[in-house]
């Protein structure tokens, strides 16, 4: 049933405010580009507002909040149209401790309190028309054969008290013109975070198979659709309670991993016994063993289209090129205008500015006066210690949008870099898109790409404060 501010929900996009929890976390950070090219505004709540802003790299406000200090502060929440609250400790990467359930409750349940009580005391802030929070499909607890829908109560286990309590503190505020909607997710296919995460390096030594009899229903969800699952409810006034974020066809947990194998062209024949999940995980086996066979039939009657229906979509999409090729993508915003900035990326010297010194990056040879496709450009570094030679192409050269660099000689099996550059927000955003593989295939990955993925990351970092100051407002 509608409410009066129905009529007055704007749909996302334009000026349209958001405040989002749980921004630097997996599904944060693939939602902020969604939300941005909508042409949203965006600020986000974190207990650590500067090194959030310049983590996320995107042009975001960025406020204090401690919800187990029952903190908060309510500049963050002063224009602002919708919220979308996705904060809540790790659930399944960690043995559940008494002290861990304390925290995989309090920081999803007593945040949503906080967030409430903002929003309910004094005049509160009557702008807010939506407010979409996260939830689980471990709200259900252990259905086993039956089809799930969301008018299904709550299990008893402690991930559906969890999801039950975390839900009412939403439903149940005195909040009677916010239209509020929870979505209940399954298990998050991408690749830099979730399940798929911990499987990836298992599945590539042709080590994984079904979890006890494989027989357990396992409710999915793409990244990508899940995302565009939170801007719909954002975005359409129909939507209100409780969705499913989940796919519309759920697999066997032995046909999901065969799924896997299948895709990445590896083995699943070693099944995991129950016996040896229990020792390890202790009381969270019963959450990796239970059986859900959830559906998104609400979602769907409310006109949401998944792009990514079945699951052998969902792996062919994440690995197009098989599972040793690792694929990157990090993101920055400055605030100086698209000309500026492509012209200091086409110098080619300026990649030493933006290495770390211990790296001791050098160019030492250009093939062509000036960069455009076809130029190759030879670098010398050192890693861990080791020095090295690098060869780089450029592949495309399209001033002031987009250059593609490969590596012809280097440490890398196969390396592609590909620098974007758009107009936003009166700056740009700088967009890397990097595929890469390790030597030694699937056994260079499984040993060593830990290491190799953290040492991006440390290179990214350096480059998001060089670019910073380099860029920053005058």
């Amino acid at each position: 049933m509608s409410n009066k501010r129905d009529a007055e929900i704007p749909r996302i996009g334009g000026s349209v405010k958001v405040l989002i929890t749980g921004a630097t976390g997996f599904i944060g950070h693939h939602l902020l580009p969604v939300l941005f090219e909508k042409g949203c505004e965006i600020s986000v709540l974190t207990r650590n507002p500067e090194g959030a802003a310049e983590a996320l790299g995107w042009p975001v406000k960025a406020f204090h909040w401690d919800p187990s200090k029952n903190q908060l502060d309510l500049a963050a929440l002063e224009g602002v149209s919708a919220i979308v609250h996705l904060a809540g400790e790790s659930i399944a990467s960690q043995r559940w401790t008494d002290e861990v359930k304390k925290r995989i409750y309090s920081s999803r349940v007593d945040s949503t309190r906080l967030l409430v009580k903002a929003l309910s005391e004094g005049s509160g802030f009557p702008q807010v028309h939506t407010f979409v929070c996260g939830s689980a499909i471990g709200f259900y607890g252990e259905t086993g054969e039956d089809k799930v829908e969301v008018g299904r109560p709550a299990g008893n286990d402690f991930l559906s008290v969890v999801c039950r309590d975390w839900e009412d503190a939403l439903f149940d505020s005195e909040l009677p013109n916010l239209r509020k909607v929870t979505l209940r997710t399954g298990v998050v296919l991408g690749r830099d975070g979730g399940a798929l995460q911990e499987l990836e390096p298992i599945v590539a030594m042709g080590g994984a198979g079904p979890l006890g009899d494989g027989r357990q229903w396992m409710s999915w969800i793409h990244i990508k659709d899940l995302c565009r699952m939170i801007e719909f409810a954002l975005s359409n006034r129909e939507v209100h309670g409780p969705l499913n974020g989940v796919a519309p066809f759920p697999e066997r947990n032995k046909d999901f991993m065969q799924t896997f194998a299948d895709q990445v062209g590896r083995p699943a024949v070693l099944p995991t016994p129950k016996a040896a999940i229990r020792l390890v995980k202790g009381e969270m086996a019963d959450f990796l063993l239970a059986s859900q066979k959830v559906v998104p039939s609400k979602s769907q009657k409310l006109g949401f289209e998944f792009k990514f229906q079945r699951l052998s979509q969902a792996f062919q999409d994440l690995y197009p090129n098989g599972i040793v090729e690792q694929q990157r993508q990090f993101y920055q915003w400055v605030d100086q205008p698209i000309e500026q900035v492509f012209r200091f990326f086409s110098d080619p010297k300026n990649l030493e500015t933006l290495t770390p010194p211990e790296m001791g990056f050098q160019m030492v040879g250009l093939s062509t006066e000036q960069v455009d496709a076809g130029t190759r450009i030879d670098y010398r570094l050192s890693m861990k210690g080791l020095p090295l030679k690098w060869q780089a192409e450029i592949l495309k050269w399209d001033p002031p949008r987009e250059f593609v660099d490969i590596q012809n000689r280097g440490p890398y099996q196969f390396w592609q870099h590909s620098h974007r550059f758009s107009s936003l927000k009166g700056g740009t955003l700088i967009e890397d898109h990097i595929r890469y593989k390790v030597p030694m295939s699937s056994l260079g990955q499984f040993v060593g790409g830990g290491l190799v993925d953290a040492s991006i990351d440390q290179m990214f970092q350096y480059r998001r404060k060089v670019l910073a100051h380099l860029f920053r407002s005058k």
